[in-house]
């Protein structure tokens, strides 16, 4: 069962999708993308359900039962384990500056679950960073002051989401391959998809990785 099916047998206990949005305090189309997987929802929103008398576990991870602090799920349940410090970036262009090697400036700090990092976005904790999203241009996947967690491990391109920098500007979209051209789109149908051409040396195109998840803002 993956993520958006635990947030989906959890709103079926609710009743509704407009019980379940009304809770953690979105909107009924917010919550349809957190069952569709296109989005999650942030951490405080996770804590209301968790007073549900959701598993806190096996809400991140899948591992126990639904019900419960965990407790009647040990022996059977890692736990948790510890937390690793999540660097914040002001925008997708300081990624290009050097966050490798410390260089670049972090606004802030997150503790995230090594475990959340590992097991659910399929991502090492020495490889990932965020990256606070500017405009609304990847709405409803990712608003404005959502924090995009990339893991810059992940340079193949694939259709996904991904950071980049083309010709000294910052980007956070969607690239699609189309033979020896990207597609550069943004989920907001407002804002006309464009091409580059990978051909092309002068483009400049530097992928700094993926956007594996999101955090939303408060």
């Amino acid at each position: 069962m993956e993520f958006r099916d635990r947030l989906r047998a959890v709103r079926e206990k609710l009743g509704s999708q407009k019980a379940a949005a009304d809770l953690v305090g979105v909107s009924v189309t917010t919550w349809q993308s957190y069952e569709a997987g296109v989005s999650e929802p942030k951490s405080s929103a996770l804590a209301r359900l968790c007073q549900l008398g959701i598993n806190p576990v096996w809400l991140l991870t899948g591992l126990g039962e639904m019900e419960g602090s965990g407790e009647t799920a040990r022996g059977h349940v890692q736990p948790l384990g510890s937390t690793v410090k999540l660097p914040i970036y002001d925008a997708a262009l300081s990624l290009g500056f050097g966050n490798t090697n410390g260089s670049a400036k972090i606004l802030d700090e997150f503790d995230v679950p090594e475990s959340y990092l590992r097991d659910h976005l399929k991502a090492s904790s020495s490889s990932v960073v965020g990256v606070y999203m500017r405009g609304d241009s990847m709405e409803p996947t990712l608003f404005d002051g959502d924090i995009a967690i990339i893991d810059t491990s992940s340079q193949e391109l694939r259709d996904d989401v991904y950071a980049f920098r083309l010709a000294d500007e910052g980007y956070i979209k969607r690239l699609q391959l189309r033979g020896h051209k990207l597609l550069v789109a943004s989920d907001n149908s407002a804002y006309p998809a464009w091409e580059i051409d990978r051909r092309d040396a002068a483009s400049g195109l530097q992928i700094f990785g993926r956007v594996v998840g999101s955090i939303r803002k408060t």
